[in-house]
């Protein structure tokens, strides 16, 4: 298991459900996102440092794995931390916030 994949394994317990079938706007950590109506969604992670996982910014809800990927590297170079030569990103498919910790997603899963 790499670095990241522990470290996201140590934050967040993965779940075999997806989001509630409503139109929402969710806050967390200060951020507003909204993601959509009964149809897969991804969250953007960004990593600014690929070493240190435990600082990551929420970028955004995607309605595409191809839209999260494209939008994780264009931010990581915008804040010149590059992927994968310093930041890392990750995209979660269908995250909902955790009951028992609100200030952290869980996701059926988090591709890269």
């Amino acid at each position: 298991m790499t670095m990241r994949g522990r470290a996201r394994l140590a934050l967040a317990t993965v779940i075999a459900t997806g989001l509630l079938g409503c139109e929402t706007t969710c806050r967390k950590a200060g951020q507003q996102f909204k993601y959509w109506t009964g149809q897969s969604t991804y969250l953007a992670t960004v990593y600014p440092n690929r070493i240190d996982l435990t600082v990551s910014q929420d970028i955004g809800w995607f309605k595409t794995l191809d839209e999260c990927r494209t939008s994780c590297l264009r931010h990581l170079n915008t804040i010149g931390k590059p992927y994968p030569e310093v930041g890392d990103y990750e995209c979660g498919l269908n995250c909902d916030s955790s009951s028992e910790m609100p200030s952290m997603w869980i996701c059926q899963e988090t591709l890269h």
